[in-house]
């Protein structure tokens, strides 16, 4: 994947996301599988109170992989690979403006029977998935 598409998907993934919470914070819906919530933790709800400490590691983890990307170009030749940097970037980058900005992660999607969680995690939860398949396979 080339540098164009690979930062084109973290930054559309980025702007989706901080476009849905900024409606989602200024609206604090609750309804349907909308609900505002307020997120201290990790991804789905894990290790709340930990802002400070996750913050620290999200940044760890953005540096690696753009360290990666840029220095280590053999390890992004699958497009897979690629594609699962950059949706981890964007979900990170998502989550870590949140952070910033607020002291807190905003979730909304709510199932009832599952923690609540946003656009962000799904992106890294998927760019995980699939870089795991992606080494599991070589």
């Amino acid at each position: 994947m080339d540098i164009k598409k690979f930062f084109s998907i973290i930054f559309l993934l980025f702007l989706f996301d901080q476009l849905i919470k900024y409606y989602v914070d200024t609206v604090r819906p609750s309804f349907g599988l909308f609900h505002y919530v307020e997120n201290t933790g990790a991804a789905f709800g894990l290790f709340q109170g930990s802002n400070f400490v996750l913050s620290m590691l999200t940044l760890i983890v953005v540096m690696v992989i753009l360290y990666m990307y840029f220095f280590k170009p053999e390890y992004f030749a699958s497009t897979y690979v690629s594609l699962s940097a950059a949706l981890i970037l964007g979900g990170a980058f998502g989550n870590l403006a949140d952070r910033v900005i607020h002291g807190f992660v905003i979730d909304y999607i709510d199932f009832g029977f599952f923690p609540v969680f946003n656009l962000a995690d799904i992106a890294l939860s998927v760019g995980v998935i699939v870089l795991v398949f992606c080494l599991w396979n070589e």
